[in-house]
């Protein structure tokens, strides 16, 4: 093996490896994305229905098949014998269309912006696709994040449940108030039942969107993150929606597919031409003054565009088309700019509460909990101000992850209306 060959494969193998720990280094929501993106067979749909708009862009702008004819004239039916009638003869005829011009170039642009339109659909489809792999994937790590304070507060329940069943021993509680206990107890469980069956739905929701084996072991062990994203730049998002959105590129293409097909209606207005030539073969007869002689002929037809009441249809109805195509640009338009504004004011209203629960509410709980507890191992309180707290603890940190969850769904709500694609 030469040098040069063995050089080229070690830079190949760096290539691929170096391709294939970027993808182990990427964050899970990137990748879940990207095997969406890949697996989907929605998209695979609108893909395929995009490539088979490109090929129609060749039809298009073809001419049709020339016309072959092959024909036997005038034979004599008391004989049909060849050669008695100076009109027999067997012909060969060849013809082609051509449209009018400018008929041509019509369609093909029609063609073009349908192709063109297709793939914006597409875009769009992927746009959507990622912001529900973001959605689910947050809502599924919302739902380890509440597995994990239902456990943290069973342990916790657990453990207060054994020191009033140690305070019964002494007298100091009753029977009734540690059943009361456990059977909050038993609640959190089934809570915890309900939750895990949620999980299991997200999971399925997630693998209908990427079908295929999914990294189940690092989805179980994934947590919403503590640091929450900045609150993005409204402005910033508008303005990057109206250029980028595929959707507002859709209906320009379907505007200039409706202005050529009224081009193309106008056009039809004229004739298409017909070319032919003939050659006859003959082989004369008794009163043949030419003995024969074979004979060539060269000629043109074309139709006749009298009933034009559908022409004009075709361009009221292109007419019809161009202005739906500016309503549905004008309302996505209005629509996607309103998106990101009830996304935007959703994610402050959010980061306001998780400021509250983060630096107010879990705080004060968490002390008054602690306190609680001192004061019933010292015997000054009963045990249902640390049972109470304690389950008030829990409802604010599921309330907190609950908005933490809110906050990134909405996020993704944002990005995707701005045309971001992957996170």
């Amino acid at each position: 093996m030469n040098k040069s060959r063995l050089s080229s494969m070690l830079v190949s193998l760096l290539l691929t490896f170096s391709s294939i720990c970027a993808f182990a280094q990427a964050p899970l929501e990137t990748r879940l994305t990207e095997l969406a993106l890949e697996r989907n067979p929605d998209l695979s749909a609108a893909r395929f229905d995009w490539q088979q708009a490109e090929e129609q862009m060749t039809v298009a702008d073809s001419l049709d098949d020339p016309i072959l004819s092959l024909s036997l004239q005038n034979y004599p039916v008391d004989s049909l014998a060849y050669d008695e009638s100076p009109m027999t003869g067997n012909e060969i005829r060849l013809a082609q269309k051509f449209p009018f011009p400018g008929k041509l170039a019509a369609r093909a642009a029609i063609a073009e912006q349908t192709a063109l339109s297709k793939k914006e659909a597409l875009f769009e489809k992927r746009l959507l696709l990622s912001r529900s792999v973001r959605e689910t994937y947050y809502r599924y790590l919302l739902q380890n994040s509440i597995l994990a304070i239902l456990d943290e507060t069973q342990n916790l329940l657990t453990d207060l449940i054994r020191s009033f069943e140690v305070t019964y021993a002494t007298g100091k509680t009753s029977q009734q108030q540690i059943l009361s206990a456990q059977q909050q107890q038993t609640r959190l469980l089934e809570r915890l039942v309900v939750e895990k069956s949620r999980r299991a739905s997200l999971l399925g929701a997630l693998n209908r969107l990427i079908p295929g084996d999914l990294p189940n072991r690092e989805l179980e062990q994934g947590r919403l993150p503590r640091q929450l994203p900045e609150l993005p730049d409204l402005q910033k998002g508008v303005d990057r929606a109206l250029e980028q959105r595929p959707v507002l590129q859709l209906y320009g293409h379907l505007e200039r597919q409706s202005i050529q097909q009224a081009k193309l209606a106008k056009l039809d207005k004229n004739p298409d031409f017909t070319l032919w030539t003939s050659y006859r073969f003959r082989d004369g007869g008794p009163m043949d003054s030419v003995q024969g002689a074979d004979m060539v002929s060269v000629g043109v037809s074309f139709n006749l565009p009298y009933f034009n009441s559908k022409r004009q249809a075709q361009e009221r109805a292109a007419n019809h088309m161009k202005n739906r195509a500016r309503a549905e640009r004008d309302n996505s338009r209005d629509q996607i700019r309103f998106n990101l504004e009830e996304a935007h004011r959703q994610m402050t209203r959010l980061r306001e509460q998780i400021n509250l629960y983060e630096q107010g509410l879990i705080p004060q709980t968490q002390t008054a909990w602690q306190a609680a507890i001192s004061s019933y191992q010292q015997s000054r309180s009963a045990y249902q101000q640390p049972l109470e707290i304690l389950l008030q603890l829990f409802n604010q940190q599921l309330t907190l992850e609950q908005l933490r969850g809110d906050y990134l769904v909405n996020l993704s709500w944002f990005k995707a209306e701005t045309g971001e694609l992957l996170p």
